[in-house]
């Protein structure tokens, strides 16, 4: 996510990074030192003179936070800083400027600025945002090809401005997880409350082929894995509730196990025995087992 910068903004996040090093005690003697190495760090040149020359002609700098470049920069000026740091000082030489280098981003910070409320997520594309007892999170932006390590800086910018560190991140990415697994529980019930009948029968078809001709354990259960997905991906696309669901959650993965352990047991009687085959009913029984073994007290809501 690029942050544009002006001839006065340029100038302006120059000063402000010359005069939060020197409060950092690692500062340089220089005006004209750390200005170029601001200009290092944004423009990827040295001279702060020729960049700003150009600025001032009517261009406009596009740059984005690269927390390795960073620390690699004020290694080679002697000024050792981790992660942590280098966060910190680019989002205090930034913050005076944010809005006018970032209406978008500052426009973000401000509707969800509540720090006991929400948690900056970057990912692939995507920044994002958790919010306190809830499930996941919200994509709140989207920039196409962006890099993922630089969503991931601009979250953390945004956690720093919140007072978010590493530790305050996990805690509301747990919370996140957890009230996911919960809402994943009640939309797999609702799944096969109202469509049993129907994925019974797919998950039957999708895993046949498989079971009549292996009882490996991890062979079957891929089969299931995918025809699981398949058919929830099919559920969604027709409308249905399960934003939450897929293959990883823990308790699509119990049932995956389930059926795929019932499976080993049935498939490696039948193929041993040299006149018996697969029938797909004894499928559509163990997947039906499966589900009253994990939903005990819905039992009679999964009888096809």
């Amino acid at each position: 996510m690029p942050f544009f910068l002006c001839a006065d903004t340029f100038y302006q996040t120059a000063e402000n990074f010359r005069t939060y090093m020197a409060k950092c005690d690692i500062g340089f003697s220089r005006t004209s030192t750390a200005h170029n190495i601001w200009t290092e760090i944004v423009a990827g040149e040295k001279q702060y003179a020729k960049v700003k020359g150009r600025l001032n002609s009517g261009a406009k700098l596009e740059t984005c936070f690269d927390p390795d470049s960073f620390i690699s920069i004020m290694r080679s000026h002697q000024r050792i800083v981790d992660e942590k740091k280098a966060t910190e000082i680019f989002a205090e030489s930034i913050y005076p400027q944010l809005e006018k280098i970032s209406p978008l981003i500052y426009s973000v910070l401000s509707k969800y600025s509540d720090p006991q409320k929400y948690c900056f997520h970057g990912s692939m594309e995507y920044l994002s945002v958790f919010e306190k007892g809830l499930p996941g999170y919200l994509k709140v932006l989207q920039s196409p090809g962006i890099e993922d390590g630089k969503m991931k800086a601009v979250a953390s910018l945004l956690n720093y401005y919140l007072d978010h560190d590493s530790d305050r991140y996990l805690q509301f990415f747990a919370n996140a997880f957890r009230e996911g697994e919960k809402t994943a529980e009640l939309q797999l019930k609702l799944l096969f409350k109202t469509n049993s009948k129907w994925l019974v029968s797919k998950l039957a078809s999708d895993v046949f082929d498989t079971s009549a001709n292996t009882y490996d354990f991890e062979l079957l259960r891929n089969a299931v894995y995918e025809g699981l997905e398949n058919s929830i991906q099919e559920y969604k696309s027709a409308g249905g509730l399960a934003s939450f669901l897929d293959g990883n959650n823990n308790i699509v993965a119990d049932f995956i196990d389930l059926v795929a352990a019932g499976l080993v047991s049935n498939s490696k009687w039948v193929i041993e025995s040299d006149e018996m085959e697969v029938e797909i009913s004894q499928i559509e029984f163990i997947i039906e087992r499966s589900l009253q073994r994990l939903f005990p007290e819905n039992t009679a809501n999964f009888t096809s």
